[in-house]
């Protein structure tokens, strides 16, 4: 979850993709999860910050694409104002966040990060190997870690060779299980 930690002081919401309008409007693109707290949220602080202001207090929110969105602030009253906005990342004080938000953010950070999270994983063989509840990027692939019913865990690389069938509607996950690979697991 890199920019929505809420164990730091700020809390990265959002970038600045670029303006919109001359009246200063800025377009964004929100971190994973982030959105919900920008309708929530008045001040917002920019990184790094310009030299005129420290705070912004959001005046309006316009909903875009999924993880978009236009926004105004008190302080940015032109094109130019907002041109010099771009690029920066929008911060809010993670002590500012409730104890719902934080829950709510990191729940909603997680789906998003990973949907397969729950899903239950078997075997081409029809071998129920467990729920999937974490996963590990590594340099080389994604490795997925699946808790097995009788304890323990099950580590799959996410590799082609591992031929995954995925069924959504089921929350299922079938793999065509390498030579070797559970005993190494064990």
């Amino acid at each position: 979850m890199s920019g929505t930690k809420t164990d730091s002081p700020f809390l990265r919401v959002a970038t600045v993709l670029r303006t919109k309008g001359v009246n200063g409007e800025l377009l964004v693109k929100t971190e994973p999860g982030a959105f919900l707290l920008l309708g929530v949220h008045e001040t917002f602080y920019l990184a790094p910050p310009l030299l005129d202001y420290k705070e912004l207090h959001l005046t309006q929110i316009e909903p875009g694409a999924p993880g978009a969105a236009a926004l105004r602030f008190a302080e940015i009253t032109d094109r130019q104002q907002a041109h010099e906005a771009c690029g920066r990342a929008l911060l809010l004080r993670a002590a500012e966040l409730t104890d719902a938000e934080r829950a709510a953010l990191q729940a909603r950070t997680l789906a998003e990060d990973f949907p397969e999270q729950g899903y239950e994983v078997f075997a081409d063989t029809g071998e129920a190997l467990g729920t999937l509840s974490d996963r590990i990027e590594t340099g080389a692939n994604l490795v997925w870690v699946v808790s097995a019913p009788q304890g323990g865990e099950v580590l799959l690389p996410v590799i082609d060779d591992l031929q995954i069938q995925r069924d959504d509607q089921c929350r299922r996950i079938t793999v065509r299980l390498l030579e070797g690979l559970l005993e190494a697991n064990r």
